[in-house]
């Protein structure tokens, strides 16, 4: 070891992930994402970080599992990132795509990404940024909360039940042709929705223009809507399912 070189940190990915966290996912379907939102510091809160991951079965996009901790060490990402992919890996699993946010912490990001080279193709999101579809642009953003909502809207998206989730995703709104969240008591800022919406993205690969306004105010499920979603899937397969409870 060189002089005054850092010794590698030593993450307690064991307290992070649960043990039997494999269980539930079905090593017959072999379509999988991961997303990474970074958290970052709101209104004098740390926000956490999240990392989901889907899984494709059918029509329907699963997420298996859904991590959230605090800290704005790379290292901690880097860990669970690796413990994911090596537990996959042990039950005969590969992830297609990392989505990462770097909208607010590229260096983070790029540093996440030059770790995984060789291993797991990682794309860097910039929310701010357009994307084009079929000619049609819009920001990351609206495109891929739209994509995660149309899922949810359609019953094609299987999530965890745990309140944690529902109170992030809840917490969710459209203002003014884009998304929204409100910072809820333990700091979360629609970290989860972000981090589904990458790793649906990541599964996925493909999609097309939706409207902001596809986002119910504040919670899903509790008023039956009436508006038109535009589904970046309808000529895919056949529209259908009932919706299914957050």
């Amino acid at each position: 070891m060189k002089k005054n070189a850092r010794p590698n940190k030593i993450v307690n990915v064991a307290g992070i992930l649960s043990a039997d966290w494999l269980t539930v996912v079905d090593p017959s379907h072999t379509r999988l994402g991961l997303g990474l939102d970074v958290g970052t510091t709101t209104n004098q809160k740390s926000n956490p970080c999240v990392l989901s991951l889907s899984q494709k079965v059918g029509h329907e996009i699963r997420f298996p599992l859904i991590v959230r901790w605090k800290s704005k060490d790379p290292e901690v990402a880097k860990a669970i990132i690796r413990a994911v992919l090596d537990g996959l890996k042990s039950i005969g699993l590969a992830v297609r795509k990392l989505c990462i946010d770097a909208t607010n912490e590229r260096y983070f990001a790029v540093g996440v990404r030059q770790a995984f080279v060789g291993r797991l193709p990682v794309q860097l999101i910039v929310s701010s940024e357009k994307t084009k579809y079929e000619n049609e642009e819009m920001l990351w953003k609206v495109f891929l909360g739209n994509l995660l909502v149309n899922l949810i809207e359609d019953g094609y998206a299987a999530l965890p039940p745990a309140p944690w989730i529902k109170t992030d995703i809840r917490s969710v709104v459209t203002e003014k042709g884009t998304f929204s969240a409100e910072v809820v008591e333990d700091g979360g800022h629609g970290d989860v929705f972000d981090g589904c919406k990458l790793a649906a993205f990541a599964v996925e690969g493909a999609g097309g223009p939706a409207e902001a306004s596809a986002a119910q105010r504040g919670t899903y499920g509790a008023v039956k809507p009436t508006r038109k979603l535009l589904n970046p899937y309808a000529g895919k397969h056949e529209r259908g399912g009932r919706q299914r409870a957050i």
